[in-house]
């Protein structure tokens, strides 16, 4: 194992830099990795941090609650929101938990776009872009699941589990691909 490590970190040497921007890539996602890390192994249950942390929790949970709430309202479904669950017609519903926030996934897009290589013009915009893009995805995403609870209720684990879920990756892939292909080579001049 030595050996391929003093071999690769030989190869890297010789590269005239071609591996430069990859190894500043690495190193600044294990930076920000580890901070993500040592923000929740050490400082997220501190009193104070924890009560903004629950608290802000608490507002997105509400905020993505009412908003499905209102989208499922525009095609004339009535829908109630009862603590934590959404229901259309008082039946069924899905009730909407931490993980359901999406949370990571944000954390995880912007912090990709972050230590990529390139400019910070783009990321200035593109991060609260995509942000948005996938926070309303999430809303259309908790809608439907409210939808197929009430209509098609047998269909709601494959949807929750596997489509929805796929989705919101595959849409904040799309946007990383756009980032790297289209915006990052605007500083390559």
């Amino acid at each position: 194992m030595a050996k391929y490590v003093t071999s690769l970190i030989d190869e890297i040497k010789k590269s005239n830099g071609r591996y430069k921007p990859f190894i500043k890539f690495f190193l600044r996602a294990i930076l920000l990795g580890g901070a993500w890390i040592i923000f929740y192994k050490i400082f997220r249950y501190q009193p104070f941090i924890d009560t903004i942390y629950d608290s802000a929790t608490h507002t997105l949970t509400n905020i993505l609650l009412e908003i499905s709430r209102l989208s499922l309202e525009l095609f004339n479904y009535q829908a109630i929101i009862d603590g934590k669950i959404l229901r259309i017609a008082g039946d069924g519903g899905i009730l909407l938990d931490r993980g359901c926030l999406a949370r990571n996934l944000l954390g995880l897009y912007a912090g990709f776009i972050l230590v990529y290589p390139g400019n910070w013009k783009p990321k200035l915009w593109f991060i609260p872009l995509g942000l948005i893009s996938i926070f309303f995805i999430n809303i259309m995403r908790i809608a439907a699941l409210t939808y197929i609870s009430y209509k098609f209720p047998q269909y709601l684990d494959i949807n929750h589990n596997i489509i929805f879920k796929y989705t919101a990756y595959g849409a904040t892939f799309a946007l990383w691909y756009i980032y790297i292909n289209y915006l990052s080579r605007e500083t390559k001049k």
